[in-house]
């Protein structure tokens, strides 16, 4: 049995559950119970994060069975909406019962900065985050710093109307004027964009709202 299997059997086993009722308290079949315990199938991502809450430890050590350097422990980082990775689209937050969090160590150049998630939608980015993709972001305004020149940010255009719509791209400047950089295999999706692209009459504001410091991307075995 390797160890994984092992912790999920003892900890199912101190809880005094048999296979159904662990299952049941975690939200899968029995039979995948069964195949953790005999080391058939590993849980996902967000079924460890789970296991190792009913354990009280994080999902590092559950995972793998150790204790870690502080520094490493796992913070929860709340997905909050969806960012299009294209034109520009209607930036729509969710509601609040709509989010969640993943797990993912402290960022090494801001560690105490407040970071949230977007799903990323669309190909226009699909070489740095696939569709599907969280992008782990904070807000220049908290680490009072402008966007710099190769930097991945979500853009966002303020209409008279109150309508917000937000992009997420990479900022190149040529000739001292900034362009918001598809990086996409999709042929649609090749040519640069004027950052300013679209600042007319109902347009009252252009603003790069976040810095984009890290991508995740959860991976189902076929």
């Amino acid at each position: 049995m390797n160890p994984l299997a092992e912790r999920i059997r003892r900890l199912r086993k101190s809880r005094g559950l048999n296979q159904h009722e662990f299952a049941e308290l975690l939200g899968v079949s029995q039979p995948t119970v069964s195949r953790w315990e005999r080391g058939m199938q590993e849980p996902e991502f967000d079924q460890i994060v789970a296991l190792s809450d009913l354990a009280g430890e994080t999902p590092q050590q559950f995972a793998f069975g150790e204790r870690v350097n502080e520094e490493l422990t796992l913070q929860p980082v709340f997905v909050l909406g969806a960012v299009q990775a294209g034109e520009w689209v209607e930036a729509v937050e969710w509601e609040r019962e709509q989010w969640y969090s993943v797990s993912l160590p402290p960022h090494p150049q801001f560690p105490n900065i407040k970071r949230f998630g977007l799903e990323v939608r669309g190909p226009s980015m699909n070489r740095v985050f696939p569709e599907g993709a969280v992008v782990e972001c904070i807000r220049f305004e908290d680490i009072m710093s402008e966007p710099r020149e190769g930097d991945y940010v979500v853009v966002e255009r303020h209409r008279h109307d109150a309508l917000i719509e937000a992009t997420v791209k990479k900022l190149v400047v040529h000739d001292g004027v900034p362009w918001l950089m598809p990086e996409s295999d999709h042929p649609a999706f090749q040519k640069p964009i004027p950052l300013n692209d679209g600042h007319d009459d109902d347009v009252e504001s252009i603003v790069i709202s976040a810095l984009v410091v890290g991508s995740y991307r959860t991976f189902v075995r076929r």
